[in-house]
């Protein structure tokens, strides 16, 4: 082509350059406009915490966070406020927490904050910062069962079930500890035949225990002073059947519910022989839950008309039972094999409408108390479980792994919320422990089958 007598050379692009061109464009308007674009930083996401928890009034440490997605300007956050930080790699974060940061008892909210593009700021996890460490008593005594009577004011005291193969106290014997005092009272009374599991009425009048070397539950008469072992004998029903947990009915100090188990089952066999309701003077009511597929464990409902129940794992029918109780008898009405573990604890939240009734269990889980009964919770541990619906908090004693095996650790958490309040370590401990229980206004106790028991008091504990 020629212009104005100039030679020019036209220039052709293909349909294809023309779209690299624009896409090229494009690309750069939004990142310009602040689009999206593969340098942005990721939400940072945290795990754990080391260490998870530290004695209120102690000196300042360095924290480790553990998550992923961490970028060489992310940040710790104490409470919301930024923390002199230390990025390791993109899984974990080192920061310096000071003295001041601890010096009260409590909670902190500990996070990880990214920087833009993108970034953001992680989800929680609870920094317990707890009081002075417990008070422990040790005591020497072989026990089967503990159970705190805290309705005999001014004797509220620990009653301990001494066994026929005790090698530290008197055997065959109910022996009452002063917990406040730490110390085992005299005169033990003496029950004979192998007393085991402790059930208290809830007036306080009759305290009840199960035999191991014949098929009864006898009780003691706490009205009087001192206690005095009453002449009614609650017979089981059969020779081979045992107690293995027992309950007095709420208003019903006459009235007790009974998971029985037989005494010598044959290998590969269940040992749970139904749940069944005594009266006394009457005897057993007629209608009871089969044997080989009920409860080993059962536990009292808000609902004096209900009683829960846990088979351990125990032949066919493992899980979590509920059961009505009348006139007649004891009848299962709902089940669910969703909750495992060793024993339960009911806990209940405060002024809730409707009530709203949770099971925690040895096994970490939480099942609430509905026609469904979901397991609403898990806890990563587990451990002996003790809930106190009047402190709205639930104790787990756990096992600390080697070398510190003899050391346990007391895990208390909110029942609401389920978030962490704090741990307390007790060391020395000797065999496996059971019978987690609560006394007084600040104290925990616990067994265990070498001839201990414990006897705490925390601020952990204390309202």
């Amino acid at each position: 082509m020629k212009i104005q007598g100039q030679a020019r050379t036209e220039r052709k692009h293909s349909s294809s350059q023309y779209a690299a061109l624009a896409i090229l464009a494009l690309v750069c308007c939004l990142s310009a406009c602040g689009g999206s674009s593969s340098n942005n930083n990721p939400v940072p996401t945290i795990s754990s915490l080391s260490p998870d928890h530290a004695t209120f009034g102690g000196p300042g440490f360095t924290l480790t966070v553990n998550g992923s997605d961490f970028v060489s300007h992310s940040v710790v956050n104490w409470n919301g406020s930024a923390r002199q930080t230390t990025f390791v790699n993109s899984g974990q974060l080192t920061a310096s927490i000071s003295a001041g940061d601890i010096a009260a008892a409590g909670n902190a909210q500990v996070t990880v904050s990214s920087p833009s593009p993108g970034g953001g700021t992680s989800s929680a996890l609870v920094f317990a910062i707890i009081g002075a460490g417990p008070t422990i008593n040790i005591l020497s005594l072989s026990t089967a069962d503990l159970l705190y009577d805290s309705i005999g004011t001014p004797n509220n005291w620990i009653y301990a079930s001494v066994p026929a193969n005790a090698a530290h106290g008197s055997a065959h014997t109910i022996t009452a500890i002063n917990p406040a005092a730490g110390t085992v009272l005299p005169s033990p009374i003496d029950v004979t035949d192998d007393p085991g599991r402790l059930a208290l009425s809830d007036d306080g009048q009759f305290l009840y225990f199960g035999l191991n070397s014949a098929p009864s539950v006898r009780r003691l008469n706490l009205a009087v002073d001192p206690p005095v072992l009453d002449p009614a004998i609650i017979s089981l029903g059969d020779p081979g059947w045992r107690v293995e947990t027992l309950q007095v009915l709420q208003y019903q100090p006459n009235s007790i519910a009974v998971a029985r188990k037989l005494s010598n089952p044959l290998p590969g066999n269940p040992r749970n022989a139904g749940v069944a309701i005594y009266d006394v003077p009457v005897g057993m009511r007629p209608i009871t839950t089969p044997a080989g597929s009920s409860p080993n464990v059962i536990q009292l409902c808000t609902d004096p008309a209900v009683v829960f129940g846990l088979n351990v794992g125990d032949g066919p029918s493992p899980g979590f039972y509920v059961m009505d109780i009348d006139s007649n008898g004891v009848s299962a009405v709902n089940y669910s094999v969703e909750l495992t573990g060793n024993d339960i604890s009911l806990g209940v939240i405060p002024n809730s409408s409707p009530l709203v009734e949770k099971m925690f269990s040895t096994s970490g889980q939480v099942l609430q108390v509905l026609p469904n009964l979901p397991i609403i919770h898990n806890f990563s541990l587990t451990g002996l479980v003790k809930a106190d619906t009047a402190l709205g908090r639930v104790f787990y004693l756990v096992q600390n792994p080697p070398p510190s095996a003899t050391t346990w650790t007391i895990h208390a958490f909110k029942i609401d919320d389920y978030s962490a309040t704090g741990t307390a370590d007790i060391p020395g401990v000797n065999g496996t422990p059971s019978s987690l229980i609560r006394w007084g206004s600040d104290g925990l106790a616990f067994r265990t089958d070498s001839g201990q028991v414990f006897l705490i008091r925390s601020s952990l504990v204390a309202p």
